[in-house]
């Protein structure tokens, strides 16, 4: 392939839900190879299938023009992702715009691919005439393209883009600095590591954007165990919503927390006696009630207007984040705890055993205290809901939006009595998976509290020295009907005031209530 190639028109698309924080995952990963089978990765692209992964990988920039094209195919729908992407070929004079039936099923061939190469990106590859178009031909030339471009210089990564010379105040951000290190009673005692962490920090905090977050590098490595999902200490998901005041979101199943009986909206107001003030930030807290396995920490809570203390005891564990069983009434259970890397894959093993033991069954899918974390994987485990080349979730971002298309399934939900459990912390990725579900299947139920509204998409950026910066860049819409969750929440079909018996026994009130729901 050429080296000069001008990437005026790719973009990343990063994608990431999280209500700590979520990490960057990007369109780039439709060229995975272990999304697809062995039989797809040898099969022939139809000329459908390459406009809408093609489409789903580059950024729409083609200016705005396009749109008015008026398609004259007889057999393509308006407002469909294929439509939109049939103008862009139309404009670009790769296809014709004639009043016929296109044949969509046909396979495609590597002279079609490269003339969109050619004409995107000034590339070309040794392409044969006629001779058809494999996915796993497509999937190695978009990966030397993909390899290519992050060699590039990119413009969004200038800084002369947006010149600081332009903040008028940005020569006193840096006399402050120099008369803190030169005239400072105790200037001695400052690291310059701290005031320059500081100084980035309240720039992220001036966003008034709670997702918005700068980690130092201690921070960032603990930011980072959360998301791996395996360390030491005593699992349950917290949050702070506001200064000083920590909220036990959840004990995850079969950890010291659950053991301890530390319970969902337990306020933590003291560690190891130890004080929670506004001063103490989340990353704060979590450091603290982290350390070694098989050690003892003690948190003061306020339950119902009662202060306790409870011990927990520290360990490790590897945290499922798929959980499936067969219920006692035949219906299948599947609880997501969390959408992350390996999601996707436990998910679609529980999707095949259903298939063959109980496809008929009612589902019951559990995202309570789910708080989302990974687009890409909720995105992709909502083919099995979604038809198949309609929009799985639409994000948009600051120039531009795109669709997340639903491009495979070896089986499927739409034609199952499906109920989704949602609770208040149920937040960003398990928001979408619920809206878009009920978007495909209005029959389905949701059940339980409204939802925690989190409708932001986060990227994640490490730097040299082990810091990194989570910021906000999109908004996401659910599949079909577009529909916008901020300050709206996921309203449930039936709502379930939370019981209080679930505080004094391991009695599961809504998953009972679940069962017996019949439609």
């Amino acid at each position: 392939m050429k080296r000069n190639i001008k990437l005026v028109l790719i973009i990343v698309i990063s994608l990431f839900f999280v209500n700590l924080g979520q990490v960057d995952a990007s369109s780039w990963d439709y060229l995975d190879r272990a999304r697809y089978s062995k039989n797809q990765i040898n099969s022939a692209l139809t000329v459908k299938w390459l406009f809408q992964l093609y489409y789903n990988i580059i950024w729409e920039w083609i200016s705005p023009g396009y749109k008015y094209i008026k398609l004259n195919y007889k057999n393509v729908e308006k407002w469909t992702n294929l439509y939109d992407a049939l103008q862009k070929w139309v404009y670009l004079d790769l296809i014709k715009n004639k009043d016929v039936t296109i044949n969509l099923d046909a396979n495609a061939t590597e002279d079609i691919f490269n003339k969109m190469l050619n004409v995107n990106f000034n590339e070309t590859f040794k392409a044969i005439p006629k001779k058809i178009l494999t996915l796993w031909k497509f999937l190695d030339i978009m990966q030397e393209l993909k390899d290519i471009s992050q060699t590039e210089d990119k413009v969004s990564s200038d800084s002369s883009v947006y010149p600081i010379e332009n903040v008028s105040n940005f020569p006193i951000l840096n006399d402050v600095y120099l008369k803190l290190k030169a005239n400072h009673y105790d200037s001695e005692s400052f690291k310059d590591e701290d005031l320059m962490n500081w100084a980035i920090k309240w720039m992220a905090e001036a966003t008034w954007d709670k997702y918005t977050t700068y980690f130092p590098p201690i921070d960032s490595k603990d930011f980072q165990d959360q998301l791996s999902g395996s360390f030491e200490w005593i699992w349950a998901q917290v949050d702070m919503e506001k200064p000083w005041i920590l909220t036990i979101i959840a004990p995850l199943p079969w950890s010291p927390a659950e053991a301890a009986w530390l319970k969902w909206w337990d306020r933590v107001i003291k560690i190891d006696w130890v004080e929670i003030t506004e001063k103490t930030t989340l990353q704060n807290a979590i450091a603290k009630i982290k350390w070694v396995k098989w050690t003892t920490v003690t948190l003061t809570v306020i339950r119902n207007s009662i202060t306790m203390d409870i011990k927990i005891v520290r360990d490790k564990i590897i945290l499922n984040y798929v959980n499936y069983k067969k219920l006692d009434n035949w219906d299948n259970y599947i609880q997501i705890t969390l959408f992350w890397v390996g999601t996707l894959k436990a998910f679609s093993w529980v999707v095949d055993r259903i298939s063959k033991e109980n496809p008929n069954g009612k589902t019951i899918i559990d995202l309570r205290n789910n708080p989302g974390w990974s687009l890409d994987e909720v995105a992709w485990i909502l083919n099995y809901f979604v038809p198949k080349w309609l929009s799985a979730v639409n994000i948009k971002y600051k120039n531009f939006s795109t669709d997340i298309i639903s491009v495979w399934s070896n089986f499927s939900f739409l034609d199952k009595k499906v109920v989704v459990m949602i609770n208040s912390w149920s937040a960003s990725a398990s928001e979408i998976m619920a809206a878009t579900i009920k978007d495909y299947m209005p029959n389905m139920k949701i059940i339980w509290e409204k939802s925690y509204w989190k409708w932001s998409v986060q990227n994640l950026d490490w730097y040299a020295d082990w810091s990194s910066f989570k910021y906000t860049i999109a908004k996401w819409f659910s599949g079909k009907t577009k529909t916008w969750i901020d300050w709206v929440w996921i309203s449930p079909d039936e709502i379930l005031k939370l019981d209080e018996a679930q505080f004094k026994s391991w009695t599961d009130n809504q998953l009972n209530y679940a069962k017996n729901l019949s439609f």
